[in-house]
Protein backbone atom coordinates (compact mmCIF):
# COMPACT_ATOMS: atom_id res chain seq x y z
CA UNK A 1 0.00 0.00 0.00
CA UNK A 2 3.03 2.34 0.55
CA UNK A 3 4.49 2.15 -2.64
CA UNK A 4 0.63 2.26 -4.36
CA UNK A 5 0.47 5.42 -2.68
CA UNK A 6 3.58 7.01 -3.99
CA UNK A 7 3.24 9.65 -6.56
CA UNK A 8 5.89 7.53 -8.84
CA UNK A 9 3.53 4.68 -8.97
CA UNK A 10 1.09 6.72 -11.50
CA UNK A 11 4.10 7.68 -13.92
CA UNK A 12 5.18 3.34 -13.60
CA UNK A 13 1.17 2.36 -14.45
CA UNK A 14 1.91 4.92 -17.08
CA UNK A 15 4.38 3.97 -18.88
CA UNK A 16 3.46 0.06 -18.48
CA UNK A 17 0.40 1.12 -20.12
CA UNK A 18 2.10 2.52 -22.51
CA UNK A 19 4.37 -0.38 -23.94
CA UNK A 20 2.26 -2.58 -23.22
CA UNK A 21 -0.10 -1.39 -26.03
CA UNK A 22 2.76 -0.38 -28.56
CA UNK A 23 3.83 -4.60 -27.52
CA UNK A 24 0.24 -5.66 -27.77
CA UNK A 25 -0.15 -6.98 -24.34
CA UNK A 26 -3.67 -6.05 -23.26
CA UNK A 27 -2.88 -7.89 -19.96
CA UNK A 28 0.03 -5.68 -18.71
CA UNK A 29 -2.47 -2.72 -19.89
CA UNK A 30 -5.24 -3.83 -17.46
CA UNK A 31 -2.48 -3.98 -14.67
CA UNK A 32 -1.16 -0.54 -15.23
CA UNK A 33 -4.83 0.29 -15.21
CA UNK A 34 -5.26 -1.96 -11.70
CA UNK A 35 -2.47 0.06 -10.30
CA UNK A 36 -3.59 3.70 -10.93
CA UNK A 37 -6.95 2.47 -9.63
CA UNK A 38 -5.19 1.32 -6.17
CA UNK A 39 -3.01 4.06 -6.34
CA UNK A 40 -6.06 6.49 -5.91
CA UNK A 41 -7.79 4.68 -3.54
CA UNK A 42 -4.99 5.21 -0.87
CA UNK A 43 -6.54 8.41 -0.93
CA UNK A 44 -9.49 10.43 0.34
CA UNK A 45 -11.05 12.07 -2.66
CA UNK A 46 -14.28 10.15 -4.25
CA UNK A 47 -13.86 11.64 -7.84
CA UNK A 48 -10.84 10.55 -8.79
CA UNK A 49 -11.28 7.03 -7.04
CA UNK A 50 -14.57 6.98 -9.20
CA UNK A 51 -12.86 8.69 -12.49
CA UNK A 52 -10.34 5.81 -12.33
CA UNK A 53 -12.73 2.77 -11.82
CA UNK A 54 -14.44 3.28 -14.65
CA UNK A 55 -11.18 3.65 -16.81
CA UNK A 56 -10.38 0.19 -15.36
CA UNK A 57 -13.65 -0.96 -16.72
CA UNK A 58 -13.30 0.67 -20.20
CA UNK A 59 -9.70 -1.00 -20.63
CA UNK A 60 -10.89 -4.06 -19.26
CA UNK A 61 -13.74 -4.51 -21.47
CA UNK A 62 -12.05 -3.70 -24.57
CA UNK A 63 -9.37 -5.73 -23.61
CA UNK A 64 -11.79 -8.67 -22.35
CA UNK A 65 -10.41 -8.95 -19.30
CA UNK A 66 -13.93 -9.41 -17.13
CA UNK A 67 -12.13 -10.52 -14.26
CA UNK A 68 -10.26 -6.99 -13.64
CA UNK A 69 -13.88 -5.28 -15.13
CA UNK A 70 -15.95 -6.84 -12.25
CA UNK A 71 -12.63 -6.03 -9.36
CA UNK A 72 -13.16 -2.20 -10.72
CA UNK A 73 -16.57 -2.34 -9.38
CA UNK A 74 -15.73 -4.30 -6.11
CA UNK A 75 -12.98 -2.23 -5.03
CA UNK A 76 -14.76 1.04 -5.66
CA UNK A 77 -17.54 -0.22 -3.55
CA UNK A 78 -15.38 -0.67 -0.70
CA UNK A 79 -13.79 2.39 -1.12
CA UNK A 80 -17.29 4.36 -0.99
CA UNK A 81 -18.55 1.61 2.16
CA UNK A 82 -15.13 3.01 3.80
CA UNK A 83 -15.41 6.34 3.33
CA UNK A 84 -19.09 6.79 4.45
CA UNK A 85 -20.71 6.55 1.21
CA UNK A 86 -22.98 3.75 2.54
CA UNK A 87 -25.94 4.61 -0.32
CA UNK A 88 -23.90 5.12 -3.16
CA UNK A 89 -21.80 1.87 -2.46
CA UNK A 90 -25.17 -0.37 -2.40
CA UNK A 91 -26.06 1.63 -5.89
CA UNK A 92 -22.73 1.00 -7.38
CA UNK A 93 -23.33 -2.93 -5.75
CA UNK A 94 -26.78 -3.22 -7.39
CA UNK A 95 -25.17 -1.76 -10.99
CA UNK A 96 -22.55 -4.86 -10.73
CA UNK A 97 -25.22 -7.09 -10.05
CA UNK A 98 -27.29 -6.28 -13.38
CA UNK A 99 -24.24 -6.76 -15.63
CA UNK A 100 -23.07 -9.58 -14.00
CA UNK A 101 -26.27 -11.92 -13.77
CA UNK A 102 -27.47 -10.31 -17.62
CA UNK A 103 -23.54 -11.43 -18.85
CA UNK A 104 -24.19 -14.64 -16.38
CA UNK A 105 -20.43 -13.96 -16.11
CA UNK A 106 -19.51 -16.16 -12.51
CA UNK A 107 -16.77 -14.34 -11.59
CA UNK A 108 -18.70 -11.35 -11.93
CA UNK A 109 -21.51 -12.76 -9.97
CA UNK A 110 -19.45 -14.63 -7.08
CA UNK A 111 -18.27 -10.33 -6.68
CA UNK A 112 -21.37 -9.25 -6.56
CA UNK A 113 -22.33 -12.00 -4.12
CA UNK A 114 -19.64 -11.45 -1.51
CA UNK A 115 -19.63 -7.46 -1.93
CA UNK A 116 -23.07 -7.30 -0.81
CA UNK A 117 -22.44 -9.28 2.02
CA UNK A 118 -19.77 -6.63 2.86
CA UNK A 119 -22.66 -3.96 2.60
CA UNK A 120 -24.92 -5.67 4.93
CA UNK A 121 -21.67 -6.42 7.49
CA UNK A 122 -20.99 -2.88 7.34
CA UNK A 123 -24.27 -2.04 8.54
CA UNK A 124 -24.23 -4.85 11.50
CA UNK A 125 -26.86 -7.23 9.29
CA UNK A 126 -24.91 -10.30 10.12
CA UNK A 127 -27.17 -12.87 8.97
CA UNK A 128 -27.81 -10.91 5.60
CA UNK A 129 -24.10 -10.62 5.24
CA UNK A 130 -23.93 -14.96 6.16
CA UNK A 131 -26.77 -15.48 3.27
CA UNK A 132 -24.46 -13.69 1.09
CA UNK A 133 -21.53 -14.91 1.96
CA UNK A 134 -22.77 -18.68 1.43
CA UNK A 135 -24.08 -17.80 -1.64
CA UNK A 136 -20.81 -16.76 -2.68
CA UNK A 137 -19.13 -19.84 -0.99
CA UNK A 138 -21.61 -21.85 -2.98
CA UNK A 139 -20.67 -20.56 -6.04
CA UNK A 140 -17.30 -20.28 -6.40
CA UNK A 141 -17.07 -23.84 -5.55
CA UNK A 142 -19.97 -24.48 -8.13
CA UNK A 143 -18.45 -22.61 -10.89
CA UNK A 144 -15.24 -21.30 -10.16
CA UNK A 145 -12.93 -24.34 -9.54
CA UNK A 146 -9.68 -22.63 -9.80
CA UNK A 147 -10.61 -19.82 -7.90
CA UNK A 148 -9.67 -20.45 -4.44
CA UNK A 149 -12.35 -20.34 -2.08
CA UNK A 150 -10.65 -18.73 0.87
CA UNK A 151 -11.78 -15.15 0.43
CA UNK A 152 -15.40 -16.92 1.06
CA UNK A 153 -14.55 -19.20 3.70
CA UNK A 154 -12.63 -15.68 5.53
CA UNK A 155 -15.57 -13.62 5.24
CA UNK A 156 -18.34 -16.45 6.24
CA UNK A 157 -15.88 -16.34 10.02
CA UNK A 158 -15.88 -13.21 10.46
CA UNK A 159 -19.85 -13.32 10.72
CA UNK A 160 -20.26 -15.91 13.24
CA UNK A 161 -17.65 -14.91 15.34
CA UNK A 162 -18.56 -11.84 15.95
CA UNK A 163 -21.68 -13.91 17.80
CA UNK A 164 -21.10 -14.44 22.01
CA UNK A 165 -22.71 -17.96 21.63
CA UNK A 166 -19.81 -20.72 21.89
CA UNK A 167 -21.53 -22.41 18.84
CA UNK A 168 -20.92 -19.76 16.12
CA UNK A 169 -17.26 -19.29 17.97
CA UNK A 170 -16.28 -22.86 16.82
CA UNK A 171 -18.47 -22.43 13.79
CA UNK A 172 -16.34 -19.05 12.81
CA UNK A 173 -12.75 -21.04 14.01
CA UNK A 174 -13.74 -23.82 11.88
CA UNK A 175 -14.55 -21.38 8.78
CA UNK A 176 -11.15 -20.12 9.42
CA UNK A 177 -9.08 -23.05 9.11
CA UNK A 178 -10.85 -23.37 5.86
CA UNK A 179 -9.65 -19.94 4.90
CA UNK A 180 -5.79 -20.63 5.59
CA UNK A 181 -6.00 -24.36 4.40
CA UNK A 182 -7.47 -23.49 0.75
CA UNK A 183 -5.17 -19.98 0.55
CA UNK A 184 -2.70 -21.60 -1.66
CA UNK A 185 -0.05 -19.06 -2.45
CA UNK A 186 -2.18 -16.24 -0.96
CA UNK A 187 0.09 -15.54 1.99
CA UNK A 188 -1.72 -12.33 2.84
CA UNK A 189 -5.08 -15.06 3.38
CA UNK A 190 -3.14 -17.02 5.13
CA UNK A 191 -2.31 -15.25 7.32
CA UNK A 192 -5.16 -12.75 7.99
CA UNK A 193 -6.53 -17.00 8.50
CA UNK A 194 -4.30 -17.26 10.93
CA UNK A 195 -5.31 -13.90 13.26
CA UNK A 196 -8.91 -14.65 12.67
CA UNK A 197 -8.23 -17.62 14.53
CA UNK A 198 -6.28 -16.60 16.91
CA UNK A 199 -9.56 -14.26 17.51
CA UNK A 200 -11.84 -16.92 17.88
CA UNK A 201 -9.59 -18.95 20.64
CA UNK A 202 -9.10 -15.56 22.76
CA UNK A 203 -13.26 -15.03 22.75
CA UNK A 204 -13.21 -18.64 23.97
CA UNK A 205 -10.83 -18.00 26.75
CA UNK A 206 -8.15 -20.50 24.95
CA UNK A 207 -5.37 -17.99 25.41
CA UNK A 208 -2.89 -20.64 25.33
CA UNK A 209 -3.94 -21.19 21.99
CA UNK A 210 -4.66 -17.67 21.21
CA UNK A 211 -0.50 -17.06 21.85
CA UNK A 212 0.28 -19.71 19.80
CA UNK A 213 -1.60 -18.84 16.64
CA UNK A 214 -0.86 -15.02 17.31
CA UNK A 215 3.16 -16.27 17.10
CA UNK A 216 2.49 -18.28 14.19
CA UNK A 217 0.97 -15.36 12.33
CA UNK A 218 3.37 -12.50 13.46
CA UNK A 219 5.94 -15.43 12.29
CA UNK A 220 4.38 -15.60 8.61
CA UNK A 221 3.69 -11.82 8.49
CA UNK A 222 7.37 -11.37 9.18
CA UNK A 223 8.94 -13.81 6.65
CA UNK A 224 6.67 -12.78 3.90
CA UNK A 225 7.45 -8.90 4.46
CA UNK A 226 4.03 -8.30 5.22
CA UNK A 227 3.00 -4.52 6.33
Amino acid sequence: AGMLANPEALVWADSLMHESRRLGDPKAECLGAVIRFRHYTQGHERKPVEREAAHLREVSRRNGYSRYYYYAYQLEVVWLLNHGFGMAALQRCETMRREAYTENDAYGIYNCLRTMGQIYYSRSCFDLARDYYEQSLRHVLDYLPEQPPSDAYFSLATVYIVKPDSVSQLKGLEYARLAETTARQVKDMEVKAIELQACCKFRMAQYEEFEKDYARAKALRSEMKLN
